[in-house]
């Protein structure tokens, strides 16, 4: 299940998002959204394991 999570952007973000959803693979904007925290929370877990080894 999904939790709805209200978030303000800039508009150059908000427009380049709606660009990409418009002309690439994805569904909508919230998907948009959540591949590109998962990539960041991706960096962010590498990069604590590199701190602590």
């Amino acid at each position: 299940m999904k939790k709805p999570m209200p978030v303000s952007i800039d508009n150059d973000m908000a427009d380049w998002i709606n660009s990409i959803v418009d002309n690439e693979k994805y569904r909508n904007k919230s998907h948009v959204v959540e591949r590109a925290i998962m990539e960041f929370q991706r960096k962010v877990m590498q990069n604590e394991n590199s701190v602590s080894s």
